[in-house]
């Protein structure tokens, strides 16, 4: 495979062709970190780059191969292959809470798309007022429907999607009184009181959610899914085959990030959160969004964890997929 010239609006030494563990060489628009280093007598770096000057296994060389914990890939020099490459996936963990999303993971991502967790709608059978229960996964994935975020503030009277949030995080006593909306909390539990609504379980990836995020790996062709641990420091990176997670062959993931081996995108969920970040290329993004009617909007710049707090500027306006306008780019 010949060199290939960055894209417009990457500069040189921002580009590099992604491979890992099962995974053919794509083109990504990434950083690659200045401080890195000649390691080993195969790896070379130059204007930015590192490159492979000959074939090599990693299982042989392994020693040699000592990239620093945020590189992300080797670039392919000339025509000459690489057999395989080891990615340093614990560095995709969920981002710190100070740290804009768009801003997160070296800002190598294009755009940030955050996906609401829909609301579960039950059969009467099992809704709150029948058994006080909430419904478990299988009875989720086989009789429950989505319900939007939209549906629900314009119920509740909650006016809008920051509002909504707060009033969920207030329900799980995840933020403080200071910034907590106990009006806003009870009428969230009294609608779902007495509507066959059960909100979503924070900090997970929702079951409703799940085919959604595989269909991201269909589009990019990827038959293999990288999971990262919330605590990738005392668990394990676990590698799962796409088609055994979307026919149940395996249990999903419950939370951290989900990602092909190439990181060209990702999915990640904090452990309070009703929503989960997808980062990724904008065509990539908004074409998943789209064809599965995700709810949510685009991170704006500057956008942090806490984007439900009017007091810190952080409230948006959210545009769920039906409603974008049909551009190229939607702007929110």
């Amino acid at each position: 495979m010949p060199s290939l010239p960055p894209p417009p609006g990457c500069a040189e030494g921002h580009w590099f062709q992604a491979s890992g563990v099962g995974a053919t060489t794509q083109r990504q628009s990434h950083r690659w970190p200045a401080e890195t280093q000649r390691r080993g007598a195969n790896l070379l770096v130059r204007d930015g780059r590192v490159e492979v000057e000959k074939h090599f296994d990693i299982t042989a060389h392994e020693s040699d191969l000592l990239i620093p914990r945020d590189a992300t890939a080797i670039t392919l020099s000339g025509s000459r292959p690489l057999l395989s490459c080891r990615v340093h996936y614990e560095q995709f963990k969920y981002p710190a809470y100070d740290v804009p999303v768009c801003e997160a993971f070296g800002s190598i991502y294009e755009v940030t798309f955050v996906a609401l967790h829909p609301f579960v709608h039950m059969p009467q059978s099992l809704a709150w007022k029948t058994v006080q229960s909430y419904p478990d996964d299988q009875q989720i994935l086989a009789e429950g429907r989505k319900c939007t975020w939209a549906e629900v503030y314009q119920q509740t009277g909650l006016n809008s999607c920051a509002k909504l949030n707060q009033a969920l995080l207030a329900s799980i006593g995840s933020i403080g009184k200071d910034l907590a909306d106990p009006s806003g909390r009870s009428l969230l539990q009294q609608y779902l009181e007495s509507e066959p609504v059960w909100m979503p379980t924070e900090g997970r990836f929702e079951p409703l959610l799940q085919m959604d995020m595989l269909a991201a790996f269909e589009a990019a062709g990827c038959s293999k899914a990288i999971f990262v641990p919330e605590f990738p420091e005392t668990d394990e990176v676990k590698e799962f085959d796409v088609q055994q997670l979307k026919n149940h062959a395996v249990s999903f993931p419950s939370r951290g990030t989900l990602m092909p081996a190439d990181a060209s995108f990702l999915f990640t969920v904090d452990w309070d959160s009703f929503f989960t970040l997808f980062y990724g290329p904008r065509d990539l993004v908004t074409e998943v969004a789209r064809s599965r009617n995700l709810e949510g909007f685009f991170a704006y710049p500057k956008m942090e964890h806490f984007w439900f707090n009017y007091s810190m500027g952080c409230a948006t306006v959210t545009i769920s997929p039906e409603h974008w306008p049909p551009v190229a780019s939607p702007a929110l």
